[in-house]
């Protein structure tokens, strides 16, 4: 709790050592993914759909008109990106394979 306290008075923004949650470590940004989710046959723009990395807790959702922006860190640039909604099949498009 007194970290909790501490954090919202912005006197501290580490957890303290002795904390139960992992620390996580950031690595570089790889690649930034830019696009737009539109239906297969009519193309119209697709929003609220789920986009991110299976199991990597790393994803975002679709704008009212389709597009989104995903940040991938560069420990992720092999794994996949599924795209999903209610309705649709889900997609999975490898990383690898997309243009950073």
């Amino acid at each position: 709790m007194r970290w909790f306290g501490n954090y919202l008075k912005k006197e501290s923004n580490s957890l303290p050592p002795d904390s139960p949650y992992p620390v996580v470590s950031t690595s570089q940004k790889a690649k930034t993914i830019a696009a737009r989710v539109l239906d297969a046959e009519d193309k119209t723009p697709l929003a609220y759909v789920n986009v991110g990395v299976p199991g990597k807790n790393l994803g975002t959702i679709t704008h009212e008109d389709g597009t989104f922006t995903l940040d991938i860190d560069s420990l992720l640039v092999n794994d996949s990106l599924a795209i999903s909604t209610a309705g649709y099949k889900m997609q999975v498009i490898s990383l690898a394979d997309e243009p950073g």
